[in-house]
């Protein structure tokens, strides 16, 4: 059984919750999140201990990987964190809000030597696994420019103040509109506009 994390039980915290039990081979150990109460309720309906702060979540020995669902601008001292704690990292996107950011993360996670994955539901996308095929093999060339047209109801029910500060989420073109990279690993990653 791999044991799994979630830093960050909140909404998207707790559709992955979900989504674990589901799976075959994995279970929730433990979960983290600032607020006593809803961490209480969360535990509560998903099971798993409860953390008020992520860094004792990494000290726990029965996680071997984490999910982290937290606001924007904390992802990437928690996902350095997590592989110098050397577990495994699913990443909600924005990967982080800055291009140094998102280095940072990929240095920590090569040299640590763990697995990481930014969680854009468009990885499996039929057709951008298609697009990515035909890019891989060079079907269409190099590509030397791009667009993509997102139109989306902003205020969803998750939506939360720190969605629309910039220094803590960026507004709807960090949280929506991620644009691919690929990684110097060669793998596909999904990072933030800068």
């Amino acid at each position: 059984m791999i044991g799994i994390g979630i830093i960050g039980a909140g909404d998207f915290g707790a559709a992955h919750a979900r989504a674990i039990k589901q799976v075959q081979g994995l279970h929730l150990v433990a979960s983290c999140r600032g607020n006593n109460d809803a961490l209480a309720a969360f535990t509560s309906e998903h099971g798993g201990r409860g953390y008020t702060d992520w860094r004792k979540l990494l000290d726990d020995k029965d996680v071997d990987a984490v999910l982290i669902a937290s606001p924007h601008h904390l992802h990437a001292e928690m996902a350095i964190g997590a592989a110098k704690a050397g577990k495994h990292v699913m990443l909600e996107k924005p990967m982080a809000p800055t291009a140094a950011a998102c280095d940072a993360i990929n240095a920590a996670v090569a040299a640590a030597g763990v697995k990481l994955m930014v969680a854009h539901l468009m990885h499996f996308a039929l057709p951008c696994m298609a697009a990515r095929q035909m890019l891989e093999q060079g079907t269409l060339g190099r590509p030397l420019v791009g667009s993509s047209w997102i139109i989306k109801l902003w205020m969803e029910h998750n939506r939360r103040d720190w969605h629309l500060r910039k220094a803590t989420g960026g507004g709807m073109l960090l949280t929506a509109a991620s644009m691919r990279s690929t990684a110097s690993s060669g793998s596909w990653m999904t990072t933030s506009c800068r």
